[in-house]
């Protein structure tokens, strides 16, 4: 069985760039307030979202990884 990914969005922090939707749009939807949210589950591969969350301009976006 793979890992278990869970992401998560600070919507105090997020400022609703479109970046992370960008570059993983099966992980990140913008909500009705034009904040990231997660997808869950997410339809990316952990390296995609790793990458979209590195992209984050104000670092609202969290990464976890579990068995």
């Amino acid at each position: 069985m793979g890992k278990t990914i869970k992401t998560s969005v600070d919507h105090h922090k997020c400022v609703g760039s479109r970046i992370c939707t960008a570059i993983a749009p099966k992980a990140f939807a913008l909500n009705s307030e034009g904040q990231a949210q997660p997808i869950d589950p997410p339809h990316e591969s952990i390296d995609v979202i790793r990458m979209a969350s590195e992209g984050c301009p104000v670092s609202a976006i969290t990464v976890e990884e579990s068995d």
